[in-house]
């Protein structure tokens, strides 16, 4: 008596032992086209897109099931009572319009779209004749009673599983519109997304079924990120230099070459007496520059980046680049005072802070470096012979009606109403000196950054200090002639 039971499990129950040396009897998976079939066992359980099995539009092959997939998989037939007769596999689609498959899996890819392939294994055994009387029937089989005592009783187990398919449009004349790109970006700002066209007759879409789309940079770093949608990818770089983005769209790679070179004015900003002139020095001049000044009455600048001061004041020069802007700005100030500026942070870096020895060469401390630098030009700040100390200089600044309304305040910096050479003084000490200044320091002019909108924000710049040093205290700021 034969006997045969269905099942519905993923995986195959058990083939025998011996099923690798029987496997070219029973023509398994077409065996004949075994060098160039694809084996599908290995998408077994592979629901993600990314890890489906794909097909190209017209491809043939052929479909097998992996002999050693089913041997590993043989937990409920014992190779010591039954024998291996025969395997029956039959493949079938569920859409014949996009993937056409004979039941010994030959197969077509006919069209774009997704589909399942239904695998049917049946395998029959048969008792060895020795054992037949007492042995009893495998798990997943059902026995209805003995056939003879001479052949022993006949099994069938039948097992379906699923594979999940996505058949890609041909790729062979599917390009890219451009693979070279040059962007232009102020230091710190990322260049806008920008998109490349897709050239295919059909739509390609990572947000459908028939399109797989991924990217990456060819040395593996991060800094991009895209998307294709509708025949378009959207890119954006997080990087600068030079990096080629290989994407990857069915299975063709697409390699695109993106430079992102940061533009800016070499030297940064800078001090500038009346009437001189100075050329901006751009790295990575795009050569599409328009330059700017926010004062024409402190200083102008040409097509060409030629910076000429008019009076004594601070203007800011710029120019767009992308969405945001470079530029720097340029303080105005009398020759003497230029001369003083520079001379006092050239000091200061080479000279050691001392109070003690505040008036021996080669040392310094505030009060005597600001002494020390007007007095090398014949300026002398309170005295002709000692530094003062910086309330005493507040002091006689306050006298002579030189303090600036609203000192060291956010809108006076932004405004740039403090000029190179002017005073800051901090107070709040008590120490019985005027207005309790305890503390002083020489403007040197500004630095400015720009936001990814074009946004400027400025900074000051001081003599013996890091930029922004002391933020907006709101403390006193007296002005030197």
């Amino acid at each position: 008596m034969v006997t045969e039971k269905k099942s519905s499990k993923f995986f195959l129950f058990a083939c025998a032992f011996t099923f690798m040396m029987l496997g070219a009897f029973f023509n398994i998976g077409n065996a004949k086209h075994a060098t160039a079939a694809i084996n599908v066992t290995d998408y077994i359980d592979k629901t993600e897109k990314e890890d489906m099995l794909t097909l190209s539009e017209g491809q043939k092959d052929t479909f097998v099931v992996d002999e050693a997939w089913i041997s590993a998989n043989q937990s409920e037939i014992d190779p010591n009572l039954y024998t291996l007769q025969s395997i029956q596999i039959t493949y079938n689609s569920d859409d014949t319009s996009v993937l056409k498959v004979d039941e010994a899996g030959a197969f077509e890819a006919v069209s774009p779209g997704s589909v399942t392939l239904d695998v049917k294994v049946k395998c029959v055994y048969k008792e060895k004749q020795a054992e037949a009387s007492e042995s009893a029937s495998p798990e997943g089989a059902e026995s209805q009673g003995s056939e003879s005592s001479e052949t022993g009783e006949t099994y069938t187990i039948t097992n379906s599983f699923y594979i999940y398919i996505l058949v890609f449009p041909d790729m062979t004349n599917v390009t890219l519109e451009k693979t070279s790109f040059t962007f232009y970006t102020p230091v710190n700002i990322n260049p806008a997304a920008f998109s490349i066209k897709v050239n295919s007759d059909t739509v390609l879409d990572e947000n459908t079924a028939g399109t797989l789309f991924s990217y990456k940079l060819s040395d593996d770093s991060y800094g991009v990120v895209a998307s294709l949608d509708n025949n378009v990818i959207t890119v954006n770089v997080y990087y600068t230099g030079s990096k080629k983005i290989i994407f990857n769209i069915n299975g063709k790679e697409f390699k695109v070459t993106v430079k992102v070179k940061v533009v800016k004015v070499k030297g940064g900003s800078f001090l500038l007496a009346p009437k001189k002139t100075k050329v901006l020095n751009i790295k990575n001049d795009p050569g599409t520059l328009k330059w700017k000044s926010n004062n024409t009455s402190v200083a102008t600048v040409n097509k060409k980046g030629k910076v000429k001061a008019k009076k004594v004041g601070n203007a800011l020069i710029y120019a767009k680049v992308g969405t945001s802007k470079i530029g720097v700005v340029v303080s105005v100030a009398k020759k003497k005072k230029i001369k003083v500026v520079n001379w006092a942070t050239k000091y200061a870096k080479k000279s050691t802070y001392s109070q003690p020895k505040r008036m021996y060469s080669g040392y310094y401390d505030c009060s005597s470096l600001v002494w020390r630098a007007y007095h090398a030009y014949g300026i002398n700040v309170v005295t002709p012979n000692y530094a003062p100390v910086a309330a005493d200089q507040a002091h006689w600044l306050a006298s002579k009606k030189r303090m600036l309304k609203g000192g060291l305040s956010k809108k006076n910096i932004k405004k740039m109403k403090i000029n190179a050479g002017d005073l800051f003084f901090e107070t709040g000490a008590k120490n019985g000196r005027y207005k309790g200044i305890y503390h002083v320091e020489m403007i040197a002019g500004y630095e400015v950054d720009f936001d990814s909108s074009g946004k400027p924000t400025t900074y000051i710049k001081w003599a013996n200090r890091p930029v922004g040093y002391y933020g907006y205290a709101g403390q006193l700021i007296g002005r030197m002639k």
